[in-house]
């Protein structure tokens, strides 16, 4: 099959709608929507003004939300339709200094479980996928920003109980799950491709503690 790629500013809804109709001018239909576009952003909260709130929300909830919505309007004459938005761990644990961040990917949670509700009747299936830290540009940014690489390395791995970082193949494996029919009777999911990062109470330390019945060994400190 040959392939066409169309580019759009997804802050916009002209250019969402332009999106799905140079899609439906190339293919004749819209199987699946992945709402992958999105912009990370940490900075305090009093140092933020309303651009950098802007500029995170736009993107990250309100972009997912056009191209939902004008996707939605191809795949509801036919009944058939997946749509799979990227989300975040920040949708249930977040950081410091990352309001407008946990605030969109919050927003996508919210908005998928909706969306999923109102389009069951046609058959069209909305889901979210979470990922936890991924070997992207945004990994390598942030063991740049450090300024011990190695022990930034170690700390987010100890906050990890797969003790490891995901490759993105490992992600999408999920995203063509919950585009496929062999998660058919899926919907308003999320599901967390965090290698158990949102489960952990506290990440694991240097040392392991073996405390019965909160008596600490010596020189410890009891759980």
């Amino acid at each position: 099959m040959n392939w066409k790629g169309h580019v759009a500013i997804v802050i916009g809804a002209a250019d969402c709608r332009r999106l799905m109709d140079e899609t439906l001018s190339t293919y004749g239909q819209i199987d699946t929507l992945v709402n992958n576009a999105g912009v990370n952003f940490v900075k305090p909260t009093l140092e933020m003004d309303e651009a950098d709130w802007d500029r995170v929300v736009d993107v990250d909830l309100k972009g997912s939300f056009l191209c939902s919505r004008y996707a939605l309007e191809a795949m509801v004459p036919r009944r058939s339709g997946a749509i799979v938005n990227i989300a975040s761990v920040h949708t249930v644990a977040t950081l410091p200094a990352a309001a407008p961040y946990a605030a969109s990917k919050g927003g996508v949670d919210m908005m998928t479980r909706s969306m999923a509700i109102e389009f069951a009747p046609y058959g069209i299936r909305v889901n979210a996928v979470s990922p936890g830290l991924t070997d992207t540009q945004i990994w390598n940014d942030i063991q740049d920003a450090a300024e011990d690489a190695a022990m930034a390395r170690q700390h987010w791995l100890d906050n990890i109980p797969l003790a490891r970082v995901q490759t993105p193949r490992e992600v999408g494996n999920v995203v063509l799950f919950l585009a496929s029919e062999q998660s058919s009777y899926v919907t308003g999911a999320n599901i967390f491709t965090d290698g158990g990062m949102t489960i952990q109470l506290t990440n694991r330390e240097r040392f392991a503690s073996r405390s019965l019945e909160g008596v600490a060994p010596q020189g410890g400190t009891p759980i």
